[in-house]
């Protein structure tokens, strides 16, 4: 036992040399280090990141762009415990297929009201065109929240897929780490091809089919060439 110990002390006296050891390694300079402001601020060097951010306390949107100060949207209608109820909602909605469909446009719609467009109303102040490409990232229970499909669902009024082009990404780390993959694996003297990779389940056991997939996936196959695109 007290072997043992010494062991753990003499681990816990040794490690940071061998941290400082592995940061001198190429490419690991940051290693265990949490990254700065500015390195996650590169996340938003292709559009805005929108991190939403739900707690007991508060709720806020926080807008990141490239070499700009963030900007805060608060969500004071949103909660917390609201919205764990709305995930859950909207996977029971799921799956009732068109059953449940008048829940889930209606949770659509409540998305927009609480969280989306206070976030588009503060973009397009920003001037940020339309059609351009936004990145989400969620946390807590956001994560489960389909904001990219939010709207009114009003006749002559602009859902969210009309306005801007929505993508995700788990973490601001994620997203720098994968646009420097990106900016290292093609010579810059090379424009990189830009691929797509369609993930399609028409079918799943103990699920309601999902329509028309099929068909879609051909329409997209028919406007982007293999091997661009390559179907699952």
């Amino acid at each position: 036992m007290i072997e043992c110990d010494k062991q753990r002390g003499q681990d816990k006296y040794q490690g940071p040399p061998v941290v400082d050891r592995i940061r001198r390694v190429d490419g690991f300079s940051n290693f265990l280090k949490q990254p700065s402001f500015s390195i996650l601020q590169r996340s938003a060097k292709n559009g805005p990141v929108i991190v939403i951010n739900v707690s007991d306390w508060r709720c806020d949107a926080i807008i990141l762009r490239n070499d700009m100060d963030p900007v805060v949207v608060p969500l004071p209608e949103t909660r917390i415990g609201d919205a764990a109820e709305t995930v859950n909602n909207f996977i029971i909605a799921l799956s009732k297929g068109s059953v449940g469909r008048p829940v889930v446009i209606q949770i659509l719609r409540d998305l927009w009201d609480e969280i989306v467009y206070p976030v588009v109303n503060k973009l397009q102040e920003l001037n940020i065109p339309p059609r351009s490409r936004i990145w989400w990232c969620p946390t807590s229970v956001s994560a489960l929240l389909p904001l990219h499909a939010a709207g009114p669902f009003r006749r002559n009024q602009l859902n969210l897929p009309d306005i801007y082009i929505s993508s995700y990404t788990p973490t601001l780390s994620a997203l720098v780490e994968s646009f420097r993959q990106i900016s290292t694996s093609t010579p810059s003297s090379q424009p990189s091809i830009p691929r797509l990779l369609l993930v399609m389940q028409p079918e799943t056991p103990g699920q309601i089919k999902i329509p028309s997939v099929l068909e879609e996936l051909e329409r997209i196959k028919s406007i982007v060439p293999p091997p661009t695109c390559t179907p699952e």
